[in-house]
């Protein structure tokens, strides 16, 4: 072997073993202190562990719906990989926030893993290490990896099926092409806002590499059935019952849309479209929703705008200008569903366009190493510079997500009423259990944190109406209405109050508030009252 040839195989494994750091890197941040931060506890992920309970115990959602096809939930009728998916994670180690957390962190984990085998086939190694350590750090992705939420299973599915897919294309192996069938038949299952992207997605990739698909005929159709046959369950769902199944769309589509007043919909829709690339939410503010979003940075770390803009001046040149028009393709095809429902700038919604961002994001740097036109000198200081300033902002990031992000989103989180169930099914083990119905789907805390016996609920008669987001008024000894009230009116019970309500009695229990959290010292967290 020449020294030519040596220092590249020895460059190789540098990058390689940097690439494998960085992994390593992104892994610990989705999987530490997931009982920690965030601080609390959302509804949603305190449903989706139970139903997972419910799956493992009796192979029925918390409803009684047997193996469903979608999560009845709060009567909004959710994708059910998620729910699934959690199965394992809970027969092994129980029902904890930690638990469901994992869940989402190891769907984040695959999804980086995923993007790093991307971005090695579609813009080399240097390209990979720069990608992974983007979506690493990312302000958007890192959140919602650590949030017991589905919306992270339709990033992981379609970055996997993305990556089957161009495995098959670089190595001409049709047998890719069915894995990549079958993660895009998966990703239907992940989160409602993949029905739109898949179809117009598999349109998308057939237009840009048809030639390869072209001499893979027959893998490429057996892969679309593959994904249409996939479909064909929901489609059968749908059909039986729409209301049901559609009534959460109605609720989040704007008015235009839902109406098909077709020409103020498709100006609605532009300029949705338009927002979701608005410089204040990628790069500076991001979404408003603190608890999807730690605020004071955009979606994207400040610096990507730079290689944003490299990676358009990469069009410029043939050798990128195929995977930079496939990219932009996928982001936008990605940002469409979210313009189709409401509210704007939210994260979970366009979660799509992570991938293809931190993608076109790395491309911009692999072009910037490259470009000739300007003196190797310069090349190198502008690149270490954009380098050296993601660098810091990605540090600074997670810094501020670690210890100042859990006061700041503790309320919407519902910081410390696990902990006040939980004493209250301790110290009132029996009668009646009042709970305020300011709190957000307050039930669901009570089966999650008692790990109340899924059977024994499933044949209970609730008192809920079967609008969307309805509350759950009452089940076996809980009552969810006016704890003050309901003090007044029983002789005995516990009453567990939020902690800006007046109690009519002192206090037995204060729950405290999250220290550092807005309002910590003016309000506890809950009130509990024992009569």
């Amino acid at each position: 072997m020449t020294s030519t040839g040596l220092a590249g195989v020895v460059a190789t494994i540098g990058v390689l073993l940097l690439l494998g750091l960085i992994l390593a890197a992104g892994i610990v941040l989705r999987t530490s202190r997931l009982s920690q931060v965030p601080a609390g506890f959302n509804q949603d992920e305190a449903c989706n562990g139970y139903d997972a309970l419910c799956l493992l115990r009796t192979g029925r959602d918390q409803h009684g719906n047997r193996f469903p096809i979608l999560i009845q939930a709060f009567n909004d009728y959710r994708m059910p990989l998620f729910d699934y998916s959690l199965i394992v994670p809970v027969a092994i180690a129980g029902l904890h926030p930690a638990v469901v957390r994992l869940g989402a962190a190891l769907w984040g984990c695959a999804d980086l893993i995923a993007l790093a085998l991307l971005a090695g086939l579609l813009v080399g190694l240097r390209g990979a290490v720069i990608a992974t350590a983007l979506m690493a750090f990312s302000p958007w992705h890192l959140p919602l990896s650590r949030m017991g939420h589905e919306a992270i299973t339709a990033s992981a599915t379609v970055t996997l099926a993305m990556a089957c897919l161009l495995l098959a294309v670089r190595r001409q192996r049709g047998r890719w092409l069915l894995a990549a069938g079958l993660f895009l038949g998966a990703s239907l299952y992940s989160y409602a806002i993949t029905k739109a992207f898949v179809p117009l997605m598999m349109l998308w990739v057939a237009l840009i590499y048809w030639r390869p698909l072209a001499s893979m005929a027959r893998w490429a159709l057996s892969a679309t059935a593959l994904t249409v046959l996939s479909a064909v369950p929901q489609a059968i769902v749908l059909w039986r019952h729409p209301a049901l199944t559609m009534a959460r769309y109605h609720s989040m589509a704007p008015g235009a849309v839902l109406h098909q007043n077709w020409n103020h919909a498709a100006l609605t829709i532009i300029h949705s479209l338009a927002l979701s690339f608005a410089p204040r939410f990628l790069f500076l503010r991001g979404s408003p929703w603190v608890e999807l979003h730690p605020p004071g940075f955009g979606q994207l770390l400040a610096a990507q705008a730079v290689m944003l803009g490299l990676a358009l001046c990469a069009l410029s040149e043939a050798r990128y200008r195929r995977p930079v028009i496939f990219l932009l393709g996928w982001l936008l095809l990605a940002a469409l569903p979210g313009a189709l429902i409401l509210p704007r700038f939210h994260p979970q919604h366009l979660i799509l366009m992570v991938t293809p961002l931190m993608l076109l994001s790395a491309l911009g740097m692999i072009f910037l190493f490259d470009y000739q036109a300007v003196g190797t000198g310069l090349r190198a200081i502008s690149a270490l510079l954009v380098l050296v300033v993601t660098m810091v902002q990605a540090i600074r990031f997670a810094t501020f997500y670690f210890t100042l992000y859990p006061p700041l989103s503790a309320y919407q989180f519902q910081y410390g009423l696990g902990t006040a169930v939980q004493w209250i099914a301790r110290a009132h083990p029996s009668g009646p259990v009042v709970m305020s119905d300011l709190i957000n789907q307050p039930y669901i805390y009570v089966l999650f944190f008692t790990d109340y016996p899924p059977a024994r609920f499933q044949h209970q008669a609730l008192d809920q109406s079967p609008e969307l987001f309805a509350p759950v008024r009452h089940f076996d000894r809980y009552y969810f209405v006016n704890p003050a009230a309901a003090y007044a009116r029983l002789a005995h019970g516990a009453f567990l109050f939020t902690g800006y309500q007046d109690t009519p009695a002192p206090p037995t229990l204060v729950v405290p508030g999250f220290a550092g959290a807005p309002g910590y010292e003016a309000y506890p967290a809950y009130k509990i009252l024992l009569k």
